[in-house]
């Protein structure tokens, strides 16, 4: 069954990609016509009672009228892809029904699996789609697909957050909320075209350039291949780690993502050997209030060259908090620049740099305080699984931490000719092992590899890495 969704917004317009878009698209158009995971941000909304698919459909309609992110197909021009607004329009909407709360979410699930397998056409369709589960005939729930290209992580919750206002409002017969005031993408690609966003740009291209010219091109050294995918995801789920995150934090007085940040790296020196690495980080851009709230593609990652000093973890931490600051500060750039700044910085110092060591933390903005209700039963031992694999992607490794209040998921995707599997199970352990040790005292860093149950004494090497790399997905 198929649902309408009408909407009308306040303009169409064009105008260049934004910064952020262009950078996941170059991304998306490496892998293209495959379809990868990351191509899609899925999110699910619960419909509160009362509410008939009619009033539904039409409160979602007032989502997409709301955010120009949602009404944007990518279009042709001289100049590469372009943002194009779509005033108003019909959105279709699958509907599936099932008789159950449980056979309720497994029809979503599949539906959005099916529509997870398909890519966009960015150039004929929106950059959302919409599943809407009825149980017995009565809207149960709405799963969002949006296209990553569009979309952020942070925007895809925004949106989601905002849906489930407007329908409790609905189910209330109250007014709907108003939206939060907030720039749109097409006034956001407006300014980075300015000589403000000139300026911006050159900074941040003279900060990369600054930690490209030192920094050491290759933290896990040669390349040495085996059998299967060359790359997997493996999963941590920890339900200890989110408590664990905010003890650290609370005894260092630093905050839960500085922790994880100063945990990843202090994992990544002991298993590698090494005293300093390339790090790229996920920063949300979301400083300057008219983008606190925007839907829109606005993060982009940042380099910072990470250095082991001091003698203890929060040492450690220190400095990295420091590093981070400086590469957050000039976390808006032109892809397309950063690329050619690569190269040319790869002809000069006669390397390749390694492919991206990336850390994407999207617990830490939205669960670093939320400690949700009290835990009836003992947390569950921490458990690490295989998910999927890949003959091809552009990274060494990929660090994606997720989860909710009193639960933290840890995806590593990992490139097995550099990291095997043994020791990327062995990490993800050793990284909660490490954060439980902390919770309680400080560890000095020379005895990190020993807490974590690392063997140590891993070579790290300048050694090239076949593969294009890039600063930033």
């Amino acid at each position: 069954m198929i649902g309408k969704i009408a909407f009308t917004g306040s303009r169409t317009a064009t105008a260049p990609m934004t910064w952020g878009q262009r950078e996941t698209w170059k991304d998306v158009a490496h892998f293209l016509p495959t379809v990868m995971p990351f191509f899609f941000i899925r999110r699910r909304v619960e419909v509160p009672e009362g509410l008939d698919l009619a009033a539904v459909l039409d409160t979602i309609g007032t989502l997409i009228s709301r955010h120009e992110t949602l009404r944007t197909r990518l279009i042709p021009s001289d100049a590469g892809l372009e943002q194009h607004i779509v005033r108003s329009g019909v959105l279709e909407a699958e509907i599936a029904d099932a008789p159950t709360r449980e056979e309720c979410v497994a029809a979503l699930d599949a539906h959005q699996h099916r529509q997870t397998s398909v890519a966009f056409a960015h150039e004929s369709e929106l950059s959302l789609r919409v599943i809407v589960a009825s149980r017995a005939g009565e809207p149960a729930m709405v799963g969002l697909i949006f296209s990553h290209v569009t979309l952020d992580m942070q925007s895809a919750t925004l949106c989601a957050k905002e849906l489930t206002a407007l329908l409790a409002a609905r189910a209330a017969g109250e007014p709907a909320p108003p939206a939060s005031p907030a720039r749109q993408p097409v006034d956001q690609a407006l300014i980075e075209q300015s000589a403000e966003g000139t300026r911006r740009n050159e900074a941040a291209l003279a900060h990369l350039r600054s930690v490209l010219e030192t920094g050491a091109p290759s933290l896990f050294g040669e390349i040495v291949p085996t059998e299967g995918p060359r790359f997997r995801r493996g999963r941590l789920t920890s339900h200890t780690m989110p408590d664990q995150l905010r003890a650290v934090a609370v005894r260092t007085r630093s905050s839960p993502a500085a922790v994880l940040l100063a945990a990843l790296t202090a994992m990544l020196y002991a298993t590698a050997d090494a005293d300093e690495c390339l790090l790229s980080l996920i920063y949300g851009n979301r400083s300057e209030p008219e983008l606190r709230h925007a839907v829109g593609n606005v993060s982009q990652e940042v380099v910072g060259r990470f250095t082991r000093q001091g003698t203890t973890f929060t040492d450690l931490l220190r400095r990295n908090t420091a590093t981070a600051l400086r590469a957050y500060r000039h976390g808006g750039y032109d892809p397309v620049a950063a690329d050619a700044l690569i190269d040319e910085i790869e002809r000069e110092r006669g390397v390749r740099f390694n492919r991206l060591i990336r850390l994407n933390d999207m617990w830490s903005p939205t669960h670093a305080t939320d400690r949700g209700g009290p835990r009836d039963l003992p947390a569950p031992e921490p458990a690490f699984d295989w998910l999927e694999g890949f003959d091809d992607d552009q990274v060494t490794l990929m660090v994606d931490v997720f989860g909710g209040p009193g639960v933290l998921h840890v995806v590593l995707l990992a490139d097995m000719f550099q990291f095997p599997a043994p020791e990327v199970e062995a990490f993800a352990l050793g990284l909660d092992r490490l954060l439980a040790e902390l919770a309680g005292r400080e560890v000095a860093l020379d005895e990190i590899a020993a807490v974590t149950g690392l063997a140590g004494g891993r070579r790290s090497t300048t050694a090239r890495s076949a593969g294009r790399r890039s600063p930033a997905r």
